[in-house]
């Protein structure tokens, strides 16, 4: 045991210390907190287990342990800790730890973080094998054009300059338009490696905040939304649960939350409250079905605190099912959308490249036989 101590403190003379921010995947930003849901369920000092973690872990994840550990044993407050060291932390984020230790429930608060975390990485990663296939047609209708449909457009070409035929209108757009795609054609090559970038750089905690084309893709605002409210019933319902008052327990809320709507919204129920609305601010409860209007129905129908907790954890458990479904949905349909998008494309790009002038030139050709 008394070796545990020096290991530390080796593993941190080891790395060059500084305050700069360390920058995780997704994936070490997930084992992280889970280890400290972990600890902190345990009941076992954060600085402890950071040791162990440290000592077993490579790169990113053994630095934030290090450094997390080090500045958690000069008193700093967790918070405040992940904050000043997670590169692109979001600071919602940081309200969702801070109401974790002022409940007690770390844990749960830790535990929310990895799940948000861990819906995110799921639906990049439904995102990147939905765009295989369709990527990968592009690039060989690419491919191909160059290889096969621009020659036979340029044999086109010149066979009408070599029998002094007039070119009508559209041969003559056609032909313009695969002489600037031969001339340009790199440029879609540039633009796929700028999406990559793009997609790259929008990785690990930049993603927690929809960043890059992540929210491009059709329903991920509506999945991570979905996140989001089933976050806050949890926390809501959490913070009933140990006695915080309802107003109190929605500004905490609004604080652990991305979604500035959503924020908002919580923010002026709490303010209705404070100002006097009724002890529980649902005396006006709307027509709404989803977002505040569904936590300000609940609460007007809970007949206690307990009750109130149990509901909101049920709220909680339908959005956490409805956006695995959309997910799944996600997975098996958006290949086929973008496939038939993409390929239907395709097939009219090459109908109008190619048929056309075929057409056209045969029709040429039987008008001059028969001259």
């Amino acid at each position: 045991m008394s070796g545990e101590p020096d290991l530390f403190c080796s593993s941190m003379k080891g790395l060059v210390m500084s305050t700069a921010p360390v920058s995780l995947s997704l994936a070490e930003f997930i084992a992280f907190n889970e280890q400290l849901a972990g600890l902190a369920r345990a009941g076992v000092p954060l600085e402890a287990g950071l040791r162990d973690l440290a000592a077993e872990s490579r790169g990113g994840l053994r630095s934030i342990s290090v450094a997390v550990g080090e500045r958690l044993e000069q008193g700093e407050p967790l918070d405040q800790v992940l904050a000043g060291q997670l590169k692109d932390w979001p600071a919602a984020y940081r309200g969702l730890i801070a109401v974790g230790l002022r409940t007690g429930h770390l844990a749960d608060a830790l535990q929310t973080v990895s799940g948000s975390a861990r819906r995110i990485r799921g639906l990049r990663r439904a995102m990147l094998v939905a765009s295989v296939y369709p990527l990968i047609l592009l690039a060989v209708a690419l491919l191909g054009g160059l290889l096969f449909i621009v020659p036979l457009i340029h044999w086109f070409q010149q066979t009408y300059e070599y029998l002094f035929w007039p070119e009508g209108a559209a041969p003559k757009a056609v032909f313009q338009l695969t002489d600037l795609f031969t001339a340009y054609w790199w440029l879609f090559a540039v633009g796929a490696g700028l999406v990559a970038v793009w997609w790259w750089w929008s990785g690990g905690l930049r993603s927690l905040r929809l960043a890059g084309p992540l929210g491009l893709f059709p329903g991920a605002r509506r999945i991570v939304r979905d996140c989001e409210e089933g976050t806050a019933a949890l926390l809501l319902g959490s913070l009933v649960e140990r006695g915080v008052p309802l107003g109190d327990g929605l500004t905490y809320t609004a604080d652990s939350l991305s979604d500035r709507t959503l924020s908002q919204d919580l923010r002026v129920w709490a303010g209705e409250i404070e100002a006097g609305s009724g002890a529980r601010g649902v005396e006006k409860v709307g027509p709404e079905t989803t977002g505040v209007g569904v936590l300000r129905r609940i609460v007007a129908e809970a007949p206690d605190a307990r009750r109130l907790a149990e509901a909101l954890g049920r709220r909680a458990g339908v959005l956490q099912d409805r956006v695995r479904l959309q997910m799944e949905r996600m997975t098996v349909w958006l290949p086929v959308f973008l496939g038939v998008g993409i390929g239907g494309l395709i097939v009219v790009i090459y109908a109008l490249g190619v048929f056309v002038p075929l057409r056209l030139f045969l029709n040429d050709l039987t008008w001059e036989a028969g001259r």
